[in-house]
């Protein structure tokens, strides 16, 4: 698309760099949310900035550095990368309550619509406006889904959809279907693993949807 794939050393030092963004950000930013109105039994944000949080985001980071800086050209690398690690932080702390924290979402939004320009600037515009209307057509979607299934898909879930159609329409529209699709068959394995496990009420669907945008990298980067 915009020339050969970084070298290794180029994506092994960003796979270095994200994870210790990520390890960091999941140290500090837990204690700064606000809690809930209605927490209704949700375990505390500060408490969340344990060992296994920081050394999962790192090593996550560390994965999603290392995709970025392996198939990507350094153009597309503004909107990824803030999805690598604010979003990251986001997720993993949806994974651990169930809850995607607005006070988080909001610094995600404007991070993303920041990253948009600067791709444009970079990349071309054509893919800045790629990248807005895949924003607004899986934010539409999900929405939707929403709607139709009556709140079975949380708000949260809603609110982080824009942000993955903007980074996967960075690659095109092949990329955007398949972070859905593969968002949507992993977010159904996992909540299939909680109800044979036993486990009843809400599951998170964010890491789902997070991962589902990652791994469509390998799957349509040229």
């Amino acid at each position: 698309m915009f020339g050969d794939a970084a070298s290794l050393p180029t994506a092994l030092g960003l796979a270095a760099a994200t994870a210790a963004v990520c390890a960091a950000a999941a140290r500090v930013l837990p204690a700064l949310l606000p809690e809930p109105a209605e927490p209704d039994g949700k375990r505390p944000y500060a408490e969340l900035a344990d060992a296994p949080m920081i050394l999962g985001c790192g090593t996550a980071g560390a994965i999603a550095g290392g995709l970025i800086g392996w198939f990507l050209p350094w153009p597309l690398w503004p909107a990824w990368l803030v999805f690598a690690t604010l979003g990251l932080v986001l997720i993993a702390i949806d994974a651990r309550t169930t809850w995607l924290p607005l006070a988080l979402t909001r610094p995600l939004w404007a991070a993303t619509a920041a990253a948009v320009p600067v791709t444009g600037a970079l990349a071309g515009w054509e893919v800045a406006f790629r990248m807005i209307v895949a924003g607004a057509a899986v934010g539409a979607f999900v929405l939707a889904f929403w709607w139709v299934g009556r709140g079975a898909l949380g708000f949260g879930d809603v609110r982080l959809a824009p942000v993955l159609g903007v980074v996967t329409g960075t690659l095109g529209v092949g990329a955007v279907l398949w972070g859905l699709l593969l968002g949507s068959l992993i977010g159904v394995a996992w909540g299939l693993l909680a109800r044979l496990t036993g486990r009843r009420g809400a599951f998170p669907y964010g890491p789902a949807l997070w991962l589902g945008a990652l791994l469509a990298i390998p799957l349509t980067a040229s």
